[in-house]
């Protein structure tokens, strides 16, 4: 059995959607939040109610910007030939359902995953955190977590991520696409990893790797 985990943000999508709605929607202030969470000083939750809450609100400008981003060109080659192998695919995001639901709804893609949530209740964002680490708290979404259910279920796991939140997944997966952050994560801490630009590249490698694990059978 195999299961393919995705990250969303940048991965599965062309841009990082989540970083792009702050850039371009939330008042000055915002950079400091993100350079304590890479930093590691603050958590998601810390971040996000501090980022987002710079932005008033949900706009007409901001559903449009949502509507064109776009996902990677050859993610429907690579979910094809999942669904014909019969692979797990779910998206395994730090982001928000906010706009990875409406991403994927505006594909006709029904993938399944674990995200945070956010809505908007009239005056003020709302946040929930179904999948947080009750320890570590340093993600919204414990990625690995995610990565070791479904090992202690007997999948194989391919991590497919781009970010800072895919370290920790990184490092339990038993395959790795990695680039951008991710990429130089794993190089510097000797993580056994595959570079990738985008789904072209994972798909022509799965295959490859199916075919020698069928010869070798």
């Amino acid at each position: 059995m195999r299961a393919y985990l995705l990250d969303f943000d940048g991965t599965t999508t062309v841009e990082d959607v989540g970083d792009g709605i702050i850039k371009n929607f939330a008042k000055d202030g915002w950079q400091e939040y993100v350079e304590q969470w890479i930093q590691r000083k603050i958590t998601t939750e810390q971040c996000a109610r501090g980022q987002w809450g710079l932005i008033d609100g949900p706009s007409d400008e901001l559903y449009k910007y949502i509507d064109s981003r776009e996902i990677d060109p050859y993610l429907m080659d690579f979910l094809q030939y999942c669904k014909r192998n019969g692979y797990v695919v779910r998206i395994n995001s730090d982001g928000y359902d906010f706009y990875i639901e409406r991403i994927l709804k505006r594909y006709n893609l029904d993938l399944k995953g674990y995200y945070n949530h956010i809505s908007w209740d009239g005056t003020q964002w709302r946040f929930n955190f179904p999948y947080a680490d009750g320890q570590c708290k340093l993600c919204g979404n414990c990625k690995a977590n995610n990565v070791k259910k479904f090992k202690d279920d007997g999948y194989e796991v391919v991590y497919v991520g781009d970010g800072y939140s895919d370290r920790c997944a990184s490092e339990y997966a038993d395959v790795v696409y990695a680039k951008d952050h991710l990429l130089e994560h794993c190089i510097n801490n000797s993580i056994p990893h595959i570079p990738f630009k985008n789904f072209k590249d994972i798909l022509e490698n799965e295959i490859k790797r199916d075919n020698r694990l069928h010869s070798a059978e």
